[in-house]
């Protein structure tokens, strides 16, 4: 065999080593973008499970918790309404005497 014989012989040698670690590495691409699929869809699965069971209750204690809240509003507004008017009043007093 002549030397460019065997250089041609390397060269395809090389190729097919190439290749072959093309292939090796979309295969282990393909295995790892398999592996994450699965996760997402488990941690997709998970999410939709707890927004079917759980986002009712948090929902109904939240309007619970609303309507706990309202009768201390009202109870400010009741307060706070006469001391603001008063304070109004006594401005539009100290302005008048002069």
């Amino acid at each position: 065999m002549s030397q460019e014989s065997q250089k041609v012989e390397a060269l395809r040698n090389g190729n097919t080593r190439l290749e072959t670690r093309m292939d090796v590495l979309a295969d282990s691409f393909k295995d790892h973008t398999k592996a994450d699929k699965e996760g997402f869809d488990a941690i997709h699965q998970t999410l939709t499970v707890m927004k079917e069971n759980h986002l009712a209750h948090i929902q109904t204690d939240m309007a619970k918790q609303s309507t706990d809240i309202d009768w201390i509003k009202k109870i400010l507004w009741a307060f706070l309404g006469p001391l603001i008017g008063g304070f109004i009043g006594m401005i539009y007093l100290i302005i008048q005497s002069l």
